[in-house]
């Protein structure tokens, strides 16, 4: 797909059009950047005129990106803007650690001048690891990696959060509830309703909602044993508890609790514990510069031979190759 954008005249002021700055750099969220665009978009159509002025812009010199799934977009280089934005929107992706030296400067820049600043996933992970916000809300596969740098309890595990002019996201599907609360605020709560009932979504979530929890889903099950014994499973990833241990802490046997994993989640505690950690060490992997001895111990996991062989059992790949190829 190839979107053109550009950028002429003033930012427009009082009634007119609010000027609307989508930042991308290389391996931006496809998902991100469509929501948000099109949120914008059918706002405009339902609203028979140019509420939103959009623009999609390169973090670098760049005029084509391509997104994480391979999907090339034309963009206007931010250097060659003329006008700084009513509304910056950063999405995530895979080189927001490298390219936040160039967006936040301009971040800064939109929030001096009054502007709102929304950074979604990545790019707000990247925000709160460099001391650049105090807090912000972070998609549930970054928790790793803040742990890992000590500053885990600075993520909130929320939809979105927001610090005077500064909203953080965890994106992805959160993009749409920041986006719609923007357009209630920035328009009418009946243009809000009217542009969720074109994404078919039920409901507007508030930014207090948590996220769902990944892996275990923790969000999804009711109180009671299976919840409490995967809270376990998922505090004690360094160090792994026995299925003995975990039943126990719970009021349960050994017995009753492979009984339930069986029943809800189709495999023992121990297969389910050795895949959440198993998770947690790609997530690192993927997203860290931890040594691949480090991540094993991290996740539980007693030597790199073991862990490799079990990684590749289940990714199909050891955790050099995931490394070396980027996959």
């Amino acid at each position: 797909m190839t979107q053109k954008t550009c950028v002429s005249g003033p930012s427009p002021k009082g009634n007119g059009p609010k000027l609307v700055e989508i930042l991308l750099a290389q391996g931006f969220v496809a998902t991100e950047l469509a929501i948000a665009f099109d949120s914008f978009r059918i706002a405009n159509r339902l609203a028979g005129r140019e509420l939103f002025r959009l623009q999609i812009v390169s973090v670098d010199a760049a005029n084509t990106l391509t997104s994480l799934g391979g999907m090339e977009i034309t963009v206007t280089p931010m250097d060659s803007t003329t006008n700084l934005p009513d509304l910056l929107i950063v999405t995530g992706g895979s080189e927001m650690a490298r390219a936040l030296r160039r967006f936040l400067p301009r971040l800064q820049r939109v929030r001096n001048a009054g502007g709102l600043a929304v950074v979604l996933s990545d790019a707000a992970q990247a925000l709160l690891t460099a001391g650049a916000a105090e807090t912000a809300a972070v998609h549930w596969e970054g928790r790793p990696m803040l742990e890992e740098a000590g500053i885990a309890e600075r993520g909130t595990n929320t939809l979105f959060t927001r610090s005077g002019n500064l909203v953080t996201s965890a994106g992805m599907a959160a993009t749409a509830d920041v986006v719609l609360a923007l357009i209630a605020e920035m328009t009418s709560l009946v243009l809000m309703r009217d542009v969720g009932r074109v994404l078919l979504l039920e409901r507007l979530r508030m930014a207090e909602s948590e996220q769902p929890q990944g892996l275990s889903d923790l969000a999804s099950l009711p109180d009671g044993p299976l919840r409490k014994a995967l809270k376990a499973m998922e505090t004690n990833i360094e160090f792994p508890q026995s299925t003995a241990e975990i039943a126990q802490s719970i009021n349960l046997s050994a017995r009753q609790l492979e009984r339930l994993f069986a029943r809800h989640l189709g495999k023992s505690p121990q297969a389910y514990s050795r895949d959440l950690r198993l998770h947690r060490a790609r997530t690192l992997i993927e997203g860290s510069s931890l040594s691949l001895t480090e991540i094993a111990l991290s996740c539980g996991f007693e030597g790199s031979a073991h862990f490799s062989r079990l990684f590749k059992q289940r990714y199909g790949m050891t955790p050099i190759m995931l490394r070396s190829y980027g996959l």
